[in-house]
C-alpha cells in the first residue's frame, strides 16, 4: 500500500512538473540563428585579440551554420594562422 501512494505522489508531482512549462520559441533546423544577435567588432573587455565576426561574416567563415542534418554548429576557427599582433576570428551569438 505504501508503494501505490507513493507512486501516485510522484507521478501527480511529474504531471505538475510537466505542466508548468510552455514552450515559448523554438530554434531548430535551419531558422536556429534566427533571433539571435551576432556581435561583432572589436570588444576590448575581453584582454584578448578576437574580432568577433557578423552573422553574414561567420557563415561565410563557416563558424556558425547549420549541416545537412539539420543541426546548429558553432565552432572555433582552428585552421588560420594569425601572425603575431593580430586578431583571430571569432563568433559571438547571444540570445
Amino acid at each position: 500500500m505504501r508503494f501505490l501512494a507513493t507512486l501516485g505522489v510522484l507521478s501527480w508531482s511529474a504531471a505538475q512538473t510537466l505542466a508548468a512549462y510552455n514552450l515559448v520559441q523554438s530554434f531548430s533546423g535551419s531558422n536556429f540563428f534566427e533571433g539571435w544577435d551576432f556581435f561583432d567588432g572589436f570588444d576590448n573587455t575581453t584582454n584578448g585579440d578576437v574580432n568577433f565576426l557578423s552573422e553574414a561574416d561567420a557563415d561565410a567563415s563557416k563558424l556558425t551554420f547549420v549541416n545537412d542534418a539539420g543541426r546548429a554548429i558553432i565552432k572555433v576557427d582552428n585552421t588560420t594562422f594569425v601572425p603575431f599582433n593580430l586578431k583571430r576570428n571569432s563568433v559571438s551569438p547571444r540570445l
